[in-house]
């Protein structure tokens, strides 16, 4: 049964899955451009410098500072922002997928920055989603945020043993 199938056959489970979904990206958006509470608390996210498998994102991860805009070069190599997921309060992580700005995206979200209008952050949000694309670590192809049905099954993050329970989204 193909992804639209599925989202045709339960509408409901579908709109729930969404809300969810761009709700975690938003908190990571919103974190990224200063915005929201999860700024004020944590300027700082996770990154990678290797997208190869889940093992090699994770081995790579490091902090720094969530004003980053991914891509952007550490060390000789691209960085990319690092969703980080636990099921067990953060004794257990992973990489559940990537995010990255598109060269237009990066240009924008820049010329908005220079803006001294106060709701810079909020545009820098609006340019974001437009201009982000997401991947699964180990995945080769990167998917703009905007494909719905692909960024959609790519965010949608599940625990190790396939289920939704007490994840969630673990900041340095």
């Amino acid at each position: 049964m193909s992804v639209r199938e599925k989202i045709n056959s339960h509408p409901v489970w579908a709109a729930v899955m969404t809300v969810i979904i761009v709700s975690g990206i938003v908190y990571v958006m919103l974190q990224m451009s200063g915005v929201g509470v999860a700024a004020k608390l944590s300027n700082r996210a996770f990154f990678t410098t290797d997208d190869s498998s889940p093992a090699a994102a994770k081995a790579a991860l490091f902090a720094d500072s969530a004003d980053n805009l991914p891509p952007f070069q550490k060390n000789g190599k691209t960085a990319y922002l690092a969703c980080v997921f636990s099921c067990d309060g953060g004794k257990t992580t992973w990489v559940g997928y990537l995010l990255r700005y598109t060269p237009q995206g990066l240009e924008q979200i820049r010329a908005a920055t220079t803006n001294t209008n106060p709701s810079q952050g909020l545009a820098k949000f609006k340019i974001g989603m437009q201009g982000t694309q997401v991947k699964r670590p180990g995945d080769g192809q990167w998917t703009d945020f905007n494909n719905s049905s692909r960024s959609v099954s790519i965010t949608d993050v599940r625990c190790p043993d396939g289920s939704r329970d007490n994840i969630m989204m673990v900041n340095p």
